[in-house]
């Protein structure tokens, strides 16, 4: 099973989004950066869990447009792809529901 998890950091600033993560997960963040989505932090591949951290806001040649579309007026976007239930960075993300709102979870069989 995959479980794809979707928060909303409770800041409008990418760099203490990104902060509140390192701290919270006790893991290092990547600066990354596609045409599509721009410049975004990426917390690796952990056991094939992945967390991604984007701006609300994507671009390309039409424009700009919501990054996740059921939520268009999120400043950040969280997405977290995890393995099995009761992952440890699933849990320390909910436990911080000061600086992490949970926005939709959808789970896949695989």
């Amino acid at each position: 099973m995959r479980i794809h998890s979707l928060f909303g950091p409770k800041t409008d600033d990418i760099e203490q989004a990104k902060d509140w993560l390192e701290e919270n997960l006790e893991l290092p963040a990547q600066g990354r950066q596609n045409d599509e989505a721009g410049d975004y932090y990426s917390f690796g591949k952990l056991g094939g869990e992945f967390v991604r951290l984007y701006s609300g806001v994507s671009e390309d040649e039409d424009g700009e447009y919501p990054t996740d579309h059921d939520f268009p007026d999120e400043a950040l976007i969280l997405y977290f792809t995890q393995k099995h239930e009761g992952s440890p960075i699933i849990k320390a993300l909910e436990s911080r529901q000061d600086r992490f709102e949970k926005l939709r979870e959808d789970r896949f069989d695989d």
